[in-house]
């Protein structure tokens, strides 16, 4: 991410983080990684629910791609991670922005 940083390179690192129900308790995956990544991203944050992880992916794509080019991280919980949602993610409104067309 540092060398992302340091050359402008678009990237997005999705990290997994403990389940929500578990954050507290002394878990394995219990770090708080946003704030030791932000001096090196865009943008570093933690996905609130599941129904925002498209739209934070949305957001945080256009800012890797973004003039400064650099690396953005969402740390998702592995709850959320796992927790199945409806259609409505692959008809997200979004969906035609320039990055899923370049996906495509």
């Amino acid at each position: 991410m540092t060398t992302a940083w340091f050359n402008g390179s678009p990237l997005l690192v999705l990290g997994g983080r403990a389940p929500q129900f578990r954050w507290g308790t002394g878990s394995l995956q219990e770090l708080d990684q946003p704030p030791l990544l932000a001096p090196v991203t865009k943008h570093a944050a933690t996905v609130g629910s599941t129904e925002r992880i498209a739209d934070d992916v949305d957001t945080a794509l256009r800012l890797a791609t973004s003039p400064h080019r650099g690396p953005v991280f969402l740390d998702v919980a592995m709850d959320q991670r796992l927790r199945e949602v409806g259609p409505c993610l692959m008809n997200h409104p979004r969906r035609t922005s320039k990055h899923a067309r370049r996906a495509r």
